[in-house]
Protein backbone atom coordinates (compact mmCIF):
# COMPACT_ATOMS: atom_id res chain seq x y z
CA UNK A 1 0.00 0.00 0.00
CA UNK A 2 1.13 3.75 -0.48
CA UNK A 3 3.35 5.19 2.39
CA UNK A 4 0.84 8.26 1.66
CA UNK A 5 -2.19 6.74 3.00
CA UNK A 6 -0.61 6.21 6.32
CA UNK A 7 -0.55 8.48 9.13
CA UNK A 8 2.22 7.40 11.48
CA UNK A 9 1.03 10.45 13.49
CA UNK A 10 -2.12 8.94 14.91
CA UNK A 11 -2.19 7.51 18.71
CA UNK A 12 -1.20 4.23 19.75
CA UNK A 13 -4.38 3.53 20.90
CA UNK A 14 -5.58 2.63 17.52
CA UNK A 15 -2.61 0.19 16.80
CA UNK A 16 -2.76 -1.01 20.44
CA UNK A 17 -6.98 -2.89 19.72
CA UNK A 18 -5.32 -3.82 16.24
CA UNK A 19 -2.85 -5.49 18.14
CA UNK A 20 -5.05 -7.00 20.66
CA UNK A 21 -7.62 -8.51 18.10
CA UNK A 22 -4.58 -9.67 16.11
CA UNK A 23 -2.45 -11.03 18.30
CA UNK A 24 0.37 -8.96 16.77
CA UNK A 25 3.93 -8.59 18.24
CA UNK A 26 4.72 -5.46 15.57
CA UNK A 27 2.57 -2.36 15.49
CA UNK A 28 -0.21 -2.56 12.39
CA UNK A 29 -0.44 -0.17 9.48
CA UNK A 30 -2.56 3.27 10.46
CA UNK A 31 -4.38 3.62 6.65
CA UNK A 32 -6.20 7.24 6.35
CA UNK A 33 -9.44 7.14 4.81
CA UNK A 34 -11.04 10.25 3.05
CA UNK A 35 -14.65 9.10 3.41
CA UNK A 36 -16.98 10.89 0.61
CA UNK A 37 -20.16 10.44 2.70
CA UNK A 38 -19.23 12.25 5.59
CA UNK A 39 -16.12 14.58 3.95
CA UNK A 40 -14.01 13.65 6.96
CA UNK A 41 -10.74 11.44 7.36
CA UNK A 42 -11.26 7.82 9.59
CA UNK A 43 -8.18 5.68 10.27
CA UNK A 44 -8.00 2.18 10.08
CA UNK A 45 -5.48 -0.43 11.11
CA UNK A 46 -4.92 -2.59 7.99
CA UNK A 47 -3.29 -6.04 9.23
CA UNK A 48 -3.24 -9.19 7.18
CA UNK A 49 -2.77 -9.16 3.81
CA UNK A 50 -5.39 -11.40 2.32
CA UNK A 51 -5.50 -10.72 -1.55
CA UNK A 52 -2.46 -9.74 -3.59
CA UNK A 53 -2.74 -8.16 -7.12
CA UNK A 54 -2.77 -10.89 -9.78
CA UNK A 55 -0.37 -11.01 -12.31
CA UNK A 56 -3.05 -11.01 -15.53
CA UNK A 57 -3.04 -8.46 -18.20
CA UNK A 58 -6.08 -6.84 -17.24
CA UNK A 59 -6.19 -5.81 -13.22
CA UNK A 60 -6.45 -2.81 -11.07
CA UNK A 61 -3.69 -3.49 -8.27
CA UNK A 62 -6.01 -5.02 -5.88
CA UNK A 63 -5.12 -5.38 -2.57
CA UNK A 64 -7.52 -6.50 0.53
CA UNK A 65 -6.91 -6.57 3.88
CA UNK A 66 -7.89 -7.34 7.56
CA UNK A 67 -8.75 -4.75 9.64
CA UNK A 68 -10.00 -3.00 12.81
CA UNK A 69 -11.48 0.18 13.75
CA UNK A 70 -10.90 2.48 16.10
CA UNK A 71 -12.80 0.61 18.76
CA UNK A 72 -10.87 -2.86 18.06
CA UNK A 73 -13.87 -3.78 15.43
CA UNK A 74 -12.91 -6.29 12.53
CA UNK A 75 -13.51 -5.05 9.12
CA UNK A 76 -12.08 -5.54 5.43
CA UNK A 77 -10.15 -2.49 3.60
CA UNK A 78 -9.87 -2.66 -0.06
CA UNK A 79 -6.98 -0.79 -2.20
CA UNK A 80 -7.55 -0.45 -5.98
CA UNK A 81 -7.00 1.59 -8.80
CA UNK A 82 -10.61 2.45 -9.56
CA UNK A 83 -11.82 3.65 -13.43
CA UNK A 84 -12.30 7.86 -13.30
CA UNK A 85 -15.56 7.88 -15.73
CA UNK A 86 -18.50 9.39 -15.70
CA UNK A 87 -19.98 6.15 -16.74
CA UNK A 88 -18.39 4.48 -13.55
CA UNK A 89 -19.49 4.96 -10.36
CA UNK A 90 -17.60 4.02 -7.24
CA UNK A 91 -18.07 0.73 -6.07
CA UNK A 92 -19.25 2.69 -2.65
CA UNK A 93 -21.62 3.89 -4.22
CA UNK A 94 -23.73 1.52 -5.19
CA UNK A 95 -24.15 -0.23 -1.65
CA UNK A 96 -26.05 2.62 -0.36
CA UNK A 97 -28.10 2.17 -3.79
CA UNK A 98 -29.07 -1.44 -3.58
CA UNK A 99 -32.07 -2.21 -1.87
CA UNK A 100 -33.29 -5.11 -1.83
CA UNK A 101 -29.76 -7.28 -1.50
CA UNK A 102 -28.44 -5.81 1.26
CA UNK A 103 -27.95 -9.00 3.30
CA UNK A 104 -26.10 -9.97 0.50
CA UNK A 105 -23.90 -7.06 -0.02
CA UNK A 106 -21.71 -5.88 3.01
CA UNK A 107 -21.90 -2.30 4.68
CA UNK A 108 -19.71 0.43 3.48
CA UNK A 109 -18.06 2.20 6.74
CA UNK A 110 -16.01 4.22 4.42
CA UNK A 111 -14.78 5.05 1.09
CA UNK A 112 -13.01 7.79 -1.35
CA UNK A 113 -10.15 8.37 -3.37
CA UNK A 114 -7.07 8.92 -2.43
CA UNK A 115 -5.88 12.64 -1.97
CA UNK A 116 -3.37 14.55 -4.30
CA UNK A 117 -3.21 14.69 -8.11
CA UNK A 118 -0.35 12.52 -8.01
CA UNK A 119 -3.03 9.40 -7.35
CA UNK A 120 -4.50 9.68 -10.90
CA UNK A 121 -3.00 8.57 -13.59
CA UNK A 122 -1.74 11.05 -16.79
CA UNK A 123 -0.70 8.27 -19.43
CA UNK A 124 -4.13 9.96 -21.73
CA UNK A 125 -3.22 13.27 -21.56
CA UNK A 126 0.26 12.23 -24.09
CA UNK A 127 -2.16 10.10 -26.61
CA UNK A 128 -4.22 12.04 -29.21
CA UNK A 129 -6.67 10.12 -31.80
CA UNK A 130 -7.93 6.99 -31.63
CA UNK A 131 -5.30 5.68 -29.19
CA UNK A 132 -6.27 8.02 -26.48
CA UNK A 133 -9.63 6.37 -26.63
CA UNK A 134 -7.67 2.80 -25.61
CA UNK A 135 -7.01 4.70 -22.30
CA UNK A 136 -8.79 4.16 -18.83
CA UNK A 137 -8.18 6.79 -16.62
CA UNK A 138 -7.82 5.42 -13.22
CA UNK A 139 -7.71 6.88 -9.53
CA UNK A 140 -6.04 5.66 -6.03
CA UNK A 141 -9.41 4.65 -4.37
CA UNK A 142 -10.09 3.37 -0.82
CA UNK A 143 -12.91 1.34 0.27
CA UNK A 144 -13.60 -0.20 3.81
CA UNK A 145 -16.38 -2.90 4.51
CA UNK A 146 -18.16 -4.46 7.51
CA UNK A 147 -15.65 -7.44 8.60
CA UNK A 148 -16.05 -10.85 5.78
CA UNK A 149 -13.11 -13.42 5.21
CA UNK A 150 -11.75 -14.37 2.11
CA UNK A 151 -13.98 -17.34 0.45
CA UNK A 152 -10.61 -19.34 0.54
CA UNK A 153 -10.16 -19.62 4.49
CA UNK A 154 -14.01 -21.84 4.63
CA UNK A 155 -13.80 -23.95 7.41
CA UNK A 156 -15.59 -26.84 5.50
CA UNK A 157 -17.17 -26.69 2.18
CA UNK A 158 -20.63 -26.36 3.29
CA UNK A 159 -19.50 -22.85 3.84
CA UNK A 160 -17.86 -23.04 0.73
CA UNK A 161 -20.83 -23.89 -0.90
CA UNK A 162 -23.35 -21.59 1.41
CA UNK A 163 -21.33 -18.51 0.29
CA UNK A 164 -21.03 -19.01 -3.02
CA UNK A 165 -24.92 -19.66 -3.14
CA UNK A 166 -25.49 -16.07 -1.38
CA UNK A 167 -23.57 -14.62 -3.68
CA UNK A 168 -24.80 -15.91 -6.24
CA UNK A 169 -28.40 -14.92 -5.29
CA UNK A 170 -27.13 -11.38 -4.55
CA UNK A 171 -26.14 -11.53 -8.50
CA UNK A 172 -29.32 -13.06 -9.56
CA UNK A 173 -31.12 -10.13 -7.52
CA UNK A 174 -29.71 -7.37 -8.96
CA UNK A 175 -29.90 -9.15 -12.35
CA UNK A 176 -34.19 -9.01 -11.65
CA UNK A 177 -33.35 -5.40 -10.52
CA UNK A 178 -31.45 -4.50 -14.09
CA UNK A 179 -27.97 -4.44 -13.03
CA UNK A 180 -25.57 -6.80 -14.23
CA UNK A 181 -22.02 -7.04 -11.81
CA UNK A 182 -19.51 -7.82 -14.44
CA UNK A 183 -16.70 -9.14 -12.21
CA UNK A 184 -17.41 -12.31 -9.97
CA UNK A 185 -13.99 -13.64 -9.10
CA UNK A 186 -12.65 -15.71 -5.79
CA UNK A 187 -11.75 -11.61 -4.04
CA UNK A 188 -15.29 -10.42 -4.74
CA UNK A 189 -16.59 -13.35 -2.66
CA UNK A 190 -16.48 -12.89 1.30
CA UNK A 191 -17.38 -15.30 4.13
CA UNK A 192 -19.50 -13.20 6.43
CA UNK A 193 -19.52 -13.91 10.45
CA UNK A 194 -22.72 -16.07 10.29
CA UNK A 195 -21.03 -18.62 7.37
CA UNK A 196 -23.10 -17.00 4.54
CA UNK A 197 -21.57 -15.14 1.92
CA UNK A 198 -21.35 -11.81 0.41
CA UNK A 199 -20.83 -10.05 -2.72
CA UNK A 200 -18.68 -6.99 -3.08
CA UNK A 201 -16.75 -5.18 -5.67
CA UNK A 202 -19.82 -3.44 -7.54
CA UNK A 203 -18.17 -0.33 -9.58
CA UNK A 204 -18.20 -2.71 -12.66
CA UNK A 205 -21.61 -3.55 -12.48
CA UNK A 206 -24.03 -1.84 -15.63
CA UNK A 207 -27.28 -1.22 -15.95
CA UNK A 208 -28.97 -4.26 -18.53
CA UNK A 209 -30.78 -1.55 -20.22
CA UNK A 210 -27.74 0.38 -21.42
CA UNK A 211 -26.00 -2.14 -23.55
CA UNK A 212 -23.47 0.79 -25.04
CA UNK A 213 -20.07 -0.27 -24.53
CA UNK A 214 -18.06 2.26 -22.24
CA UNK A 215 -14.50 1.65 -22.92
CA UNK A 216 -12.87 -0.71 -25.90
CA UNK A 217 -11.62 -3.65 -23.32
CA UNK A 218 -12.92 -6.82 -21.32
CA UNK A 219 -14.52 -6.30 -17.89
CA UNK A 220 -13.85 -8.75 -15.17
CA UNK A 221 -10.55 -10.29 -13.03
CA UNK A 222 -8.59 -12.38 -15.89
CA UNK A 223 -8.61 -15.80 -13.90
CA UNK A 224 -12.71 -16.34 -13.33
CA UNK A 225 -13.46 -14.46 -16.80
CA UNK A 226 -15.48 -16.54 -18.86
CA UNK A 227 -13.24 -18.37 -22.00
CA UNK A 228 -15.76 -16.51 -24.49
CA UNK A 229 -14.81 -12.64 -23.98
CA UNK A 230 -11.17 -13.82 -23.52
CA UNK A 231 -11.06 -15.81 -27.05
CA UNK A 232 -12.08 -12.38 -28.16
CA UNK A 233 -10.67 -9.11 -29.05
CA UNK A 234 -11.24 -6.43 -26.38
CA UNK A 235 -14.60 -4.85 -26.03
CA UNK A 236 -15.70 -7.34 -29.17
CA UNK A 237 -18.13 -8.76 -27.06
CA UNK A 238 -20.62 -7.65 -24.31
CA UNK A 239 -20.78 -9.13 -20.99
CA UNK A 240 -23.64 -11.00 -20.55
CA UNK A 241 -25.66 -13.15 -17.65
CA UNK A 242 -24.56 -16.58 -18.93
CA UNK A 243 -20.44 -15.13 -19.14
CA UNK A 244 -21.54 -13.99 -15.12
CA UNK A 245 -22.98 -17.83 -14.29
CA UNK A 246 -20.05 -18.89 -16.04
CA UNK A 247 -17.22 -16.86 -13.68
CA UNK A 248 -18.96 -18.25 -10.56
CA UNK A 249 -18.73 -21.93 -12.15
CA UNK A 250 -14.97 -20.90 -12.36
CA UNK A 251 -14.23 -19.64 -9.03
CA UNK A 252 -15.89 -22.89 -7.43
CA UNK A 253 -13.37 -24.81 -9.67
CA UNK A 254 -10.34 -23.16 -8.78
CA UNK A 255 -10.80 -23.11 -4.67
CA UNK A 256 -11.32 -26.98 -5.57
CA UNK A 257 -8.59 -27.69 -6.61
CA UNK A 258 -6.71 -25.45 -4.54
CA UNK A 259 -7.96 -25.84 -1.73
CA UNK A 260 -10.17 -29.03 -1.69
CA UNK A 261 -9.69 -33.02 -1.53
CA UNK A 262 -8.87 -34.55 -4.81
CA UNK A 263 -6.34 -36.97 -6.62
CA UNK A 264 -5.14 -34.73 -9.58
CA UNK A 265 -1.03 -35.31 -9.28
CA UNK A 266 1.06 -32.28 -8.21
CA UNK A 267 2.54 -31.17 -11.69
CA UNK A 268 -0.53 -31.47 -13.59
CA UNK A 269 -2.47 -29.51 -11.01
CA UNK A 270 0.64 -26.74 -11.24
CA UNK A 271 0.33 -27.07 -15.28
CA UNK A 272 -3.56 -27.21 -15.27
CA UNK A 273 -4.13 -24.16 -12.97
CA UNK A 274 -1.08 -21.98 -14.96
CA UNK A 275 -2.79 -22.73 -18.01
CA UNK A 276 -6.79 -22.67 -17.09
CA UNK A 277 -6.74 -19.53 -14.84
CA UNK A 278 -3.43 -17.17 -15.55
CA UNK A 279 -2.45 -18.25 -19.11
CA UNK A 280 -2.56 -14.85 -22.03
CA UNK A 281 -0.60 -13.79 -25.08
CA UNK A 282 -0.50 -11.55 -27.43
CA UNK A 283 -2.42 -11.69 -30.99
CA UNK A 284 -0.86 -9.84 -33.95
CA UNK A 285 -2.62 -9.66 -37.29
CA UNK A 286 0.96 -9.62 -39.40
CA UNK A 287 3.23 -12.31 -39.30
CA UNK A 288 6.17 -9.93 -39.07
CA UNK A 289 7.13 -8.88 -35.42
CA UNK A 290 5.75 -5.22 -35.39
CA UNK A 291 8.60 -3.65 -33.47
CA UNK A 292 11.22 -5.08 -36.35
CA UNK A 293 8.92 -4.49 -38.96
CA UNK A 294 9.69 -1.00 -41.15
CA UNK A 295 6.00 -0.50 -42.68
CA UNK A 296 4.58 -0.63 -39.03
CA UNK A 297 3.40 2.89 -39.64
CA UNK A 298 0.41 2.93 -36.99
CA UNK A 299 2.42 1.36 -33.96
CA UNK A 300 -0.47 -1.37 -33.59
CA UNK A 301 1.75 -3.73 -30.79
CA UNK A 302 -1.51 -6.68 -30.88
CA UNK A 303 -4.44 -7.82 -29.07
CA UNK A 304 -4.18 -9.86 -25.44
CA UNK A 305 -6.24 -13.26 -25.99
CA UNK A 306 -6.47 -16.31 -23.60
CA UNK A 307 -9.22 -18.69 -22.82
CA UNK A 308 -8.31 -21.34 -25.06
CA UNK A 309 -7.22 -23.97 -22.10
CA UNK A 310 -10.53 -23.09 -20.21
CA UNK A 311 -12.77 -23.48 -23.34
CA UNK A 312 -11.06 -27.15 -23.61
CA UNK A 313 -11.59 -27.77 -20.47
CA UNK A 314 -15.16 -26.86 -20.19
CA UNK A 315 -15.59 -28.29 -23.60
CA UNK A 316 -13.95 -32.07 -22.49
CA UNK A 317 -16.24 -31.73 -18.74
CA UNK A 318 -12.46 -31.84 -17.42
CA UNK A 319 -13.92 -31.55 -13.69
CA UNK A 320 -15.98 -34.52 -13.92
CA UNK A 321 -13.08 -36.58 -15.67
CA UNK A 322 -9.75 -35.39 -14.52
CA UNK A 323 -9.21 -34.53 -10.68
CA UNK A 324 -10.48 -37.62 -9.54
CA UNK A 325 -12.90 -35.91 -6.79
CA UNK A 326 -14.28 -37.41 -3.74
CA UNK A 327 -17.54 -38.93 -4.14
CA UNK A 328 -19.61 -36.46 -2.28
CA UNK A 329 -22.23 -33.43 -3.00
CA UNK A 330 -19.28 -31.51 -3.53
CA UNK A 331 -18.42 -33.52 -6.95
CA UNK A 332 -22.29 -33.70 -8.06
CA UNK A 333 -22.54 -30.15 -7.78
CA UNK A 334 -19.47 -29.38 -9.89
CA UNK A 335 -20.81 -31.91 -12.33
CA UNK A 336 -24.17 -30.57 -12.87
CA UNK A 337 -22.92 -27.25 -13.28
CA UNK A 338 -20.37 -28.30 -15.50
CA UNK A 339 -22.82 -30.13 -17.47
CA UNK A 340 -24.82 -27.25 -18.26
CA UNK A 341 -21.91 -24.85 -18.96
CA UNK A 342 -19.81 -26.84 -21.13
CA UNK A 343 -22.45 -26.76 -23.44
CA UNK A 344 -21.68 -22.96 -24.80
CA UNK A 345 -18.51 -24.62 -26.04
CA UNK A 346 -19.00 -27.66 -27.53
CA UNK A 347 -19.88 -28.29 -31.20
CA UNK A 348 -23.73 -27.48 -32.46
CA UNK A 349 -25.74 -30.14 -33.61
CA UNK A 350 -24.94 -29.69 -37.77
CA UNK A 351 -27.64 -28.46 -40.20
CA UNK A 352 -28.35 -32.41 -41.04
CA UNK A 353 -29.36 -33.37 -37.52
CA UNK A 354 -31.27 -30.56 -36.45
CA UNK A 355 -33.28 -31.48 -39.92
CA UNK A 356 -33.97 -35.33 -38.96
CA UNK A 357 -34.69 -34.04 -35.20
CA UNK A 358 -37.36 -31.84 -36.70
CA UNK A 359 -38.76 -34.24 -39.15
CA UNK A 360 -38.79 -37.23 -35.78
CA UNK A 361 -41.10 -33.83 -34.01
CA UNK A 362 -43.41 -33.63 -37.10
CA UNK A 363 -44.24 -37.34 -36.94
CA UNK A 364 -44.01 -38.61 -33.55
CA UNK A 365 -46.00 -37.12 -30.09
CA UNK A 366 -42.32 -37.73 -28.26
CA UNK A 367 -42.88 -38.32 -24.62
CA UNK A 368 -40.77 -35.87 -22.71
CA UNK A 369 -38.16 -39.12 -21.51
CA UNK A 370 -37.86 -39.48 -25.36
CA UNK A 371 -37.02 -35.71 -26.29
CA UNK A 372 -34.53 -35.83 -23.12
CA UNK A 373 -32.71 -38.35 -25.39
CA UNK A 374 -32.67 -36.62 -28.57
CA UNK A 375 -28.99 -34.28 -28.59
CA UNK A 376 -30.57 -31.57 -30.60
CA UNK A 377 -33.32 -31.06 -27.95
CA UNK A 378 -30.65 -31.56 -24.92
CA UNK A 379 -28.51 -29.00 -26.84
CA UNK A 380 -31.45 -26.14 -27.27
CA UNK A 381 -32.61 -26.89 -23.90
CA UNK A 382 -29.12 -26.70 -22.25
CA UNK A 383 -28.53 -23.18 -23.86
CA UNK A 384 -32.17 -21.69 -23.59
CA UNK A 385 -31.39 -22.24 -19.72
CA UNK A 386 -28.14 -21.06 -19.45
CA UNK A 387 -29.04 -17.20 -21.10
CA UNK A 388 -32.97 -17.15 -19.65
CA UNK A 389 -31.60 -16.89 -15.97
CA UNK A 390 -29.86 -18.08 -13.26
CA UNK A 391 -32.53 -20.01 -11.44
CA UNK A 392 -31.57 -23.14 -12.39
CA UNK A 393 -27.69 -22.82 -11.15
CA UNK A 394 -29.36 -21.41 -7.83
CA UNK A 395 -31.07 -24.80 -7.64
CA UNK A 396 -28.06 -26.88 -8.29
CA UNK A 397 -26.40 -25.18 -5.64
CA UNK A 398 -29.48 -25.74 -2.68
CA UNK A 399 -29.66 -29.18 -4.15
CA UNK A 400 -26.08 -30.07 -2.98
CA UNK A 401 -26.42 -27.90 0.23
CA UNK A 402 -29.79 -30.07 1.26
CA UNK A 403 -27.82 -33.14 0.40
CA UNK A 404 -28.37 -35.70 3.42
CA UNK A 405 -24.47 -36.81 2.99
CA UNK A 406 -23.57 -33.27 4.06
CA UNK A 407 -20.51 -31.07 3.40
CA UNK A 408 -18.24 -31.59 6.02
CA UNK A 409 -14.65 -32.19 4.27
CA UNK A 410 -11.99 -29.61 5.46
CA UNK A 411 -9.41 -27.48 3.28
CA UNK A 412 -6.39 -28.81 2.33
CA UNK A 413 -3.21 -26.92 2.37
CA UNK A 414 -0.94 -27.65 -0.68
CA UNK A 415 1.93 -25.87 0.25
CA UNK A 416 3.64 -26.75 -3.27
CA UNK A 417 1.05 -24.29 -4.96
CA UNK A 418 3.05 -20.79 -4.57
CA UNK A 419 1.15 -17.80 -3.41
CA UNK A 420 0.16 -15.34 -5.76
CA UNK A 421 2.92 -12.59 -4.10
CA UNK A 422 5.80 -15.01 -5.51
CA UNK A 423 4.33 -15.82 -8.87
CA UNK A 424 3.96 -12.20 -8.82
CA UNK A 425 8.37 -11.34 -8.41
CA UNK A 426 9.06 -14.32 -10.41
CA UNK A 427 7.02 -13.04 -13.11
CA UNK A 428 7.97 -9.40 -12.56
CA UNK A 429 11.75 -10.95 -12.40
CA UNK A 430 11.20 -12.64 -15.69
CA UNK A 431 10.31 -9.40 -17.35
CA UNK A 432 13.38 -7.36 -16.41
CA UNK A 433 15.49 -9.66 -17.80
CA UNK A 434 13.96 -9.77 -20.88
CA UNK A 435 13.93 -6.44 -21.47
CA UNK A 436 10.10 -5.89 -21.22
CA UNK A 437 8.36 -2.65 -19.89
CA UNK A 438 5.02 -4.32 -19.23
CA UNK A 439 3.67 -2.58 -15.89
CA UNK A 440 2.06 -6.12 -15.30
CA UNK A 441 -1.25 -6.10 -13.64
CA UNK A 442 -1.29 -2.05 -12.87
CA UNK A 443 -3.48 -1.66 -16.26
CA UNK A 444 -5.91 -2.97 -18.25
CA UNK A 445 -5.38 -5.45 -21.30
CA UNK A 446 -4.76 -2.88 -24.19
CA UNK A 447 -5.08 0.32 -21.63
CA UNK A 448 -2.10 0.18 -19.41
CA UNK A 449 -0.61 3.35 -21.03
CA UNK A 450 2.96 1.04 -21.15
CA UNK A 451 4.74 -0.74 -23.95
CA UNK A 452 4.31 -4.31 -24.65
CA UNK A 453 7.02 -7.39 -25.72
CA UNK A 454 5.47 -9.77 -27.49
CA UNK A 455 5.85 -12.52 -24.77
CA UNK A 456 3.69 -13.90 -21.98
CA UNK A 457 4.51 -14.99 -18.62
CA UNK A 458 3.96 -18.99 -19.77
CA UNK A 459 6.87 -18.54 -22.36
CA UNK A 460 4.57 -18.67 -24.78
CA UNK A 461 6.47 -15.63 -26.70
CA UNK A 462 7.43 -16.88 -29.86
CA UNK A 463 4.93 -16.77 -32.72
CA UNK A 464 5.18 -20.38 -33.46
CA UNK A 465 4.18 -21.23 -30.09
CA UNK A 466 1.57 -19.15 -29.56
CA UNK A 467 -0.30 -20.26 -32.37
CA UNK A 468 -0.16 -23.84 -30.51
CA UNK A 469 -2.59 -22.05 -27.69
CA UNK A 470 -2.55 -22.22 -24.41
Amino acid sequence: MDSRLFAPHVSALKALNAKGVFGLDQDPMICKVSDERTKTFQFYSGVNLTTNSSISPAGRSIRRFEGVDESGNKLHLKETRGIFADSYHKGGDFYGESKGIGRLIPTVLAHGDVTGRWQTTDSHEWCVGELRKQFRVHRHYLIVLKVGGPLSKFRITEELVTALRDALQAHTEAYRKGILHRDISIGNILISENGGGLLIDWEFSKPIANPEVRVMARTGTWQFMSAHPLLNPSGAVEHALVDGLESFFHVLCYVILVHCQHKFPKQLLKSHLKSVYDAWFLEEDNEEDNEDNEDNEDGKEGEVVGGYAKRRALANCFMAEEPRLPHDPLRDLVIALEDVIGVRYKMPPTQKARTIYEGLRAKYDMTDEELEEQPVWRYDETMRKLNESSQWMLDTFNKALEDPRGLKAKPVRRKFLSTNCKRIRKTLKARSNRGSTNQGDSGQAGGSGSKRKRTDVHGLGSKKARKGGC
